[in-house]
Parts: structure tokens; sequence; C-alpha cells
């Protein structure tokens, strides 16, 4: 949590964690700002290859999280990355969650664990493919370090997956990525 800690942080993927393929989700509007490019070249950097996933909606949905899920699949990382807000924040959670756990109905997961006082004992498991580390390009909602996944579910209704498993390997709050925002997202994040 400082300004430049983005490198500090995320060297741990590497050095630390000996990651070898990192998945790197944000949106769209987050990549063509520039905002996702410094943290693609240094990982990439480190010797870690990338694949990306940036179609994610203003108020993200089950439905955007499940369009990512056979990618990720496919490319098999052992660590992925979101970079962006706090819709950012609960993609990257959910798709964690699914990439870890196929099978999983994200509309069981919510109406069984949407809330923290749910038996934490029955939370599928999660970790064991791929580490997650969250970048907060915004600082409003705190979901780089909160317990909760907020998505719309499958009838459009907003909904709740809590669990203290979902909270991140490495979250980072890097202040070079909020000067550089633009002054209505500055604003909106007061």
């Amino acid at each position: 949590f400082k300004r430049g800690s983005m490198g500090v942080a995320f060297k741990e993927i590497d050095e630390v964690y000996h990651a070898k393929r990192a998945f790197i989700i944000s949106d769209a509007n987050l990549y063509r700002l520039g905002a996702v490019a410094p943290v693609t070249d240094f990982i990439r950097g480190r010797g870690i290859m990338t694949a990306e996933f940036f179609t994610i909606d203003a108020e993200p949905t089950f439905e955007n999280v499940r369009s990512g899920l056979p990618k990720m699949l496919e490319y098999q990382p052992d660590f992925i990355i979101g970079v962006g807000g706090g819709s950012v924040m609960n993609v990257a959670k959910a798709m964690w969650l699914l990439y870890e756990n196929p099978e999983l109905d994200l509309n069981e997961a919510a109406k069984n664990f949407g809330t923290l006082a749910a038996d934490g004992a029955d939370f599928p498991n999660v970790g064991n493919k791929a580490k997650l580390a969250l970048l907060a390009t915004t600082t409003a909602t705190g979901a780089e370090c909160s317990p909760f996944i907020v998505l719309k579910n499958d009838a459009g209704e907003k909904c709740v997956i809590a669990s203290y498993s979902l909270l991140p390997e490495i979250a980072c709050v890097d202040a070079d990525y909020s000067v550089s925002m633009p002054a209505d997202l500055t604003k909106k994040s007061g």
C-alpha cells in the first residue's frame, strides 16, 4: 500500500510463488487507458507468460464470469491477477472460484454462502490450482481486501458470495494508478 508498490508486491509472483503463467483480468476501458500495460509488461519482464480477459460489464454478472472461464481453463494459469476497481475485483474472485471448481453453480453458491455467517468449512476450495493477486486502480470499495464477491445473478439481481477463502494472496493499492485516473473517475472514487 504505497506509491510504486505494484512492482514490489508483484515481484513475489515470480520470486516467492514461482509462477509461470498469469491470467490478467481487467475491463476494456482500463485496457484502453493503459492501466493494464504496466502490469503486463512487468509480469512478462519477469519471464511469466500472460493471457488476458477484458470482457466485463459496468455491473458485472455471472455470465461475464462464465464467459471467461473456457479461456482460463485452456490457459491453466498458476496466478490470476485482477487490475481495476470493485467490478473487476469481483469478477477476478469469481473466475478464480470457478477455475478451481468448474462444476460450481454460482447461483447455488450465492444461496449457500451469502454471508460470512455461513459455515466456511463447506466453502469450495480455492488456491490449489492458482493464487490470486488484486491491484486496485480505484480505492472506493476495498474489494481487493474483502472476503466478498458482489455480482448480478442470472435473474439480474445483485447477490453476494462470502468467504474468507476469497481473500487474495496479494492485495496492492498503488497510488500511481490513482493519480493517472480520469478526473470523473477520481471524483466517483471519493
